[in-house]
C-alpha cells in the first residue's frame, strides 16, 4: 500500500505542551489566575475563595444602615476585591493573610 503523491514532510515545530510554556503564557492559554496558599487550616476557604473569584458579576449590595457588624463584612468586602484583583494580577500563588485576619467569624472548616 503505498501513494504516488510527495511523502508528507515532519512539521517544523513539534507540538508544545502547556507544561513547557512560561507560567505568563499558561495563565493566559488556560484562562486561570493565580492560587491561593494554604495559611494552615485553610484550604476549605481558599476553595471557597477561588469559587467566587469565577463569578463574574459579583456584586454586594450595599445598606446605608452603619453598624458594627455592617463595618466588619464591609471590611470583609474590601478584602475580598482586595484578593481578587491580586489573583486576577499574579501568576504566582498568593496568600490570603488580609481576608483570612478580618473575616468575622473563626474560620476553622
Amino acid at each position: 500500500m503505498g501513494t504516488t503523491d510527495e511523502i508528507v514532510k515532519a512539521p517544523e515545530k513539534g507540538p508544545v505542551f502547556m507544561e513547557d510554556l512560561p507560567e505568563e503564557e499558561q495563565v493566559v492559554a488556560v484562562g486561570h489566575s493565580a492560587g491561593l496558599f494554604n495559611l494552615g487550616n485553610t484550604c476549605y476557604m481558599n476553595s471557597t475563595v477561588q469559587c467566587l473569584h469565577s463569578v463574574p458579576d459579583l456584586k454586594y449590595p450595599h445598606s446605608g444602615r452603619s453598624n458594627e457588624l455592617d463595618q466588619s463584612f464591609h471590611l470583609l468586602t474590601v478584602a475580598t476585591w482586595d484578593l481578587f484583583s491580586e489573583l486576577d494580577k499574579s501568576v504566582k500563588a498568593v496568600a490570603p493573610m488580609q481576608f483570612w485576619t478580618v473575616c468575622p467569624y473563626p474560620l476553622e472548616f
